[in-house]
């Protein structure tokens, strides 16, 4: 992996070191740079997670991915730096005190003079990485996170400025290998019932807001205020890809 060609990608133009200061910066300018997209799962081209797969789509085609995609890659990136990272399962809160299974969802730990939470691949979440046994409530760009010790897992939860917190996953803080996430991605690459095989999402924060497509909505929220537009066909749509993106193969696009 060329980590010069990764740093320029996520645009990180200073000289990587392994302290508090970078990764914060690696986690900010990751979030800020690299979509948030499942498109491939909707242009019919299987997903992998091997790590030269992931450079040839992410880093040197420009393209984004989702959460098993950005946070192995994004692990991958932190390892080559020296940083202690291990990769975690999370189980994403349905509503009503039920979780998903294990490997719902994946996140990254990081080891220094306290233990970071990571995660690159939620879509919508912290722009920077949080502390994972930080008491009481942590405040990010726009939005308000509190992680809770439950003793074998980790609970997070999300608020916006006046509201109440809402759990967003559960993280089990124990090592786990790449392959025991496979299942999963490929439950939610191809079944009917996954959310990604029924919606198209790509979704980039900015210092100011967040632009997302999805579906056939265009929505642009920008110093608080959100517009919605629909978007007419499939040339429109790889028009605002491409825009808002840096996405240019429109290939069986929806």
């Amino acid at each position: 992996m060329n980590l010069d060609t990764y740093l320029s990608r996520i645009e990180f133009l200073e000289n990587p070191t392994v302290e508090r200061e970078t990764l914060i910066a690696l986690h900010r300018q990751h979030v800020l740079s690299i979509p948030f997209e499942d498109l491939d799962i909707h242009w019919k081209i299987p997903l992998h997670i091997d790590r030269d797969a992931l450079v040839d789509k992410v880093i040197e085609r420009k393209r984004g991915g989702f959460c098993y995609e950005l946070n192995t890659l994004f692990y991958h990136l932190l390892v080559s730096l020296g940083f202690p990272a291990q990769l975690v399962s999370c189980q994403i809160s349905q509503g009503n005190g039920k979780f998903g299974p294990s490997y719902d969802h994946m996140a990254i730990l990081v080891e220094l003079e306290e233990t970071w939470l990571l995660d690159v691949g939620y879509g919508d979440l912290f722009i920077e990485p949080l502390r994972l046994h930080e008491e009481g409530i942590q405040k990010d760009w726009f939005k308000l996170f509190q992680v809770q010790n439950h003793g074998e897992y980790f609970l997070l939860s999300e608020a916006r400025i006046g509201q109440r917190f809402v759990p967003r996953y559960k993280i089990r803080p124990v090592p786990e290998p790449i392959q025991a996430f496979i299942p999963q991605l490929r439950w939610k690459e191809r079944h009917p019932d996954s959310y990604f095989v029924q919606n198209l999402i790509c979704s980039l924060p900015s210092r100011n807001g967040r632009v997302t497509l999805f579906n056939d909505f265009l929505i642009i929220t920008k110093n608080g205020k959100r517009r919605k537009k629909r978007v007419g066909d499939a040339v429109e749509k790889q028009k605002y890809l491409q825009h808002y993106f840096g996405i240019e193969s429109g290939l069986g696009v929806q």
